[in-house]
């Protein structure tokens, strides 16, 4: 039987894809935005799995993976991947409240 993902973790993955775009809600390449984190989503419905990578200092051409954060997630039939995905949407969330606090 082939494992779904569920309602559950469903609306975690919207919630932080919302909270991506609330994040980026313009370009955000350091040269017009400076140090304005920037968040990438990526979905692989074949696989079902998300990868989220985020920039803290902002995109630029030359990025390495040490400026970034990654994370990786199997969305169906990984044990702990809601508080995982919880933990993500924390972390996310607390950005876009830096950014809304004017920081």
């Amino acid at each position: 039987m082939n494992e779904i993902i569920s309602p559950e973790v469903r609306t975690k993955v919207l919630d932080i894809m919302q909270l991506a775009m609330l994040i980026n809600d313009s370009p955000t390449e350091q040269e017009l935005t400076g140090n304005k984190p920037t968040v990438f989503v990526e979905f692989s419905g074949h696989l079902t799995l998300l990868d989220v990578h985020i920039a803290p200092m902002g995109w630029f051409d030359d990025i390495t993976a040490d400026e970034c954060e990654f994370y990786y997630f199997n969305l169906t039939g990984n044990e702990g991947v809601e508080e995982k995905l919880d933990q993500l949407i924390g972390e996310l969330a607390a950005i876009f409240g830096n950014l809304e606090g004017g920081e």
